[in-house]
């Protein structure tokens, strides 16, 4: 290999290893940055569908109030909307589910709910009986405690895991630092071997060129420098080392 090629050949690996470096780091950020993202999202849309979740449940307990004082139609549509919205809010909350203790806390939600549901519903319905503010004060107002409690359990689940996750995002990001500091450590290495070889095969050959040159031109000394590389320096030492026996032939003529 000629010394072109040699000192060409340095600069590409180490351009090679800060690529390489360069498109790690770029992909465990990617990578870090979605999982994160995705999961953020995803506990974010659960808080924010738990906290929905209580305010149609307020609602339902103020269609029943409603009812109580005898307005039953505004009443009981209030009633009937609140309660869809929430079912299709708790089944959106289960197709969201990302991790064990969220479907045993939603769980615990859809069981007082159905409890719940089921104080109200038939009474309602019926337009009799338990309809007093006793009743209301009683059963459901505890029932209604109970459901509302279980779904900020579940938010806070949620709440809980969001705070994990951005606890963790100094284990991520030491992942996505390491390639950086791996590429650092092994451009240090490798500039210092560099370093070492450019100096053993050119600039130490050139200095023993250049002083055995001097030796020969003050004190008349035999040119002996030995290349061992096979490049432009050896030829270079040959060419002076030919010109040497030359001109020391043309002053034994003379």
């Amino acid at each position: 290999m000629n010394l072109r090629m040699k000192i060409l050949s340095g600069f590409v690996i180490l351009a090679l290893m800060l690529m390489i470096a360069g498109v790690w780091s770029m992909w465990e950020l990617s990578k870090v940055g979605v999982s994160v993202k995705n999961i953020l999202d995803e506990n974010f849309e659960s808080i924010e569908t738990g906290k929905n979740m209580v305010s149609l449940l307020e609602e339902e307990e103020a269609g029943i109030l409603l009812t109580l004082q005898g307005q039953w139609d505004k009443g009981r549509n209030l009633i009937s909307e609140s309660d869809k919205k929430f079912e299709r809010k708790m089944n959106y909350a289960f197709s969201k589910i990302t991790i064990d203790e969220e479907r045993t806390k939603l769980e615990t939600v859809k069981n007082k709910y159905v409890k719940f549901k089921t104080l109200w519903e038939e009474p309602l319905a019926n337009k009799g009986g338990r309809e007093s503010l006793k009743w209301f004060a009683g059963d459901v107002r505890e029932s209604f405690k109970e459901v509302k409690a279980a779904i900020i359990e579940f938010v806070a689940v949620n709440e809980r895991s969001l705070y994990k996750t951005a606890t963790n995002l100094e284990t991520h990001a030491a992942a996505v630092i390491m390639p950086g500091i791996i590429a650092f450590i092994s451009a240090l290495i490798f500039t210092l071997l560099f370093n070492y070889f450019v100096n053993y095969y050119f600039v130490s050959p050139i200095i023993r060129i250049t002083n055995s040159v001097r030796e020969f031109v003050k004190r008349n000394v035999p040119y002996e420098v030995k290349i061992e590389s096979n490049d432009e320096i050896k030829e270079l030492s040959e060419a002076i080392e030919n010109l040497v026996a030359y001109v020391g032939e043309a002053g034994e003529e003379e």
